[in-house]
């Protein structure tokens, strides 16, 4: 500094850790202030919750707030599905299920039981329609790429099926097949799609999200890592926007009527996939999916185990009843005419979280 024509002493630079901690307050002031702008973009109206031109996906930067000491609500939701896993599992209606639940808004999330490692069946065509999406991004010819079907890789008739079905001898566009795949949830669309990939690629959707990548059918996955795949679809963090709402657009078409769907009326939307898999005289079945309550989108995903699959449906439908009722409850303006017209009642008696059992 100079005064009067002296050159007084110069004052010292910003330290290395000065600069350090100015960079994370200025990042946690960033995630802070996106959060806050976030929330007040996210009036309870579907069509806000989205960027512009977007039905199934919402392309913002998302700051992870778990760590936030949850809300009563949040607590209290979770220890009614808490109660209703506890109560079925006492009645033998099942023999054991987790539950993930997150908040799409702003990030807050629960998990019951998240860390348990279950067989995650069908579940796993979402991470091979993603690496499909991803290749179709670098090369526009793999959509139109034809694969003809000569013989099924897995003779296992699955338990929950699709009337429709390959024809030996037919070739089909990649396109087609990854739709066959998540909408019939076809494993044999499933196979020639897999056959086809090449183990690197197969690979690079699981790495690149940090989940450990199954190899055989014996591999297992919790429902918290398995929940990663539709929160980078729904955040378009992966996939391109557009590829991101084509692959959640397939999704909203999946067949499974029960589980999740029977737990959400017909006016919502859910874009979701279920996955099944027979172990000795064990069952397994699961569902997640987004369910896109007006304004308020959440993550919501099931799994479990029992002797019977009509139960466990059962049970996963009541539980996704009971986390519907707790969004009406505390958003009840953004509930609109229709929306607790459901499918059919669900399982847990009279006065219970599902309310009457549906008739098989």
């Amino acid at each position: 500094m100079e005064r009067g024509g002296e050159t007084g002493p110069k004052r010292a630079g910003p330290s290395e850790r000065q600069l350090l901690w100015a960079g994370v307050l200025f990042g946690a002031g960033l995630c802070v202030g996106v959060w806050a702008g976030h929330a007040r973009l996210l009036k309870p109206r579907m069509v806000e919750t989205r960027s512009v031109g977007t039905q199934f996906t919402n392309p913002l930067l998302e700051c992870d707030i778990a760590g936030v000491a949850q809300s009563p609500d949040m607590r209290l939701l979770k220890r009614d599905i808490q109660k209703i896993i506890s109560r079925e599992i006492a009645l033998r209606h099942i023999r054991f299920a987790a539950a993930y639940f997150r908040d799409l808004n702003n990030g807050p999330w629960f998990g019951i039981n998240e860390d348990e490692k279950f067989a995650p069946a069908s579940l796993l065509k979402v991470p091979l329609m993603i690496a499909y999406l991803r290749w179709a991004e670098q090369d526009a010819g793999v959509p139109g790429k034809r694969l003809c079907f000569q013989k099924s890789a897995d003779p296992v008739e699955p338990n929950i099926s699709s009337a429709r079905r390959l024809q030996l001898g037919q070739c089909y566009a990649v396109s087609e097949l990854v739709e066959r795949m998540i909408v019939d949830s076809d494993n044999e669309a499933k196979d020639l799609l897999l056959s086809n990939l090449g183990m690197d690629r197969y690979r690079a959707s699981y790495e690149d999200l940090g989940v450990e990548t199954p190899t055989n059918p014996g591999d297992t996955m919790s429902v918290k890592d398995y929940a990663s795949f539709f929160r980078v679809l729904f955040n378009a963090t992966y996939l391109s926007p557009a590829m991101s709402e084509k692959a959640l657009g397939m999704l909203s078409r999946v067949e499974f009527q029960d589980g999740l769907r029977a737990g959400v009326p017909v006016a919502i939307p859910l874009a979701h996939k279920f996955g099944e898999r027979r172990i000795g005289a064990m069952r397994q079945l699961h569902d997640c999916g987004v369910v896109y309550y007006p304004g308020h989108p959440y993550l919501l995903c099931v799994m479990s185990r029992g002797a019977d699959l009509g139960d466990m449906d059962d049970v996963i439908a009541g539980v996704s009843r009971a986390v519907y009722v707790d969004m009406t409850r505390r958003f009840p303006r953004a509930a609109m005419p229709g929306q607790l017209l459901f499918r059919s009642a669900v399982h847990g008696g009279p006065g219970g979280p599902g309310g009457a059992r549906r008739d098989s």
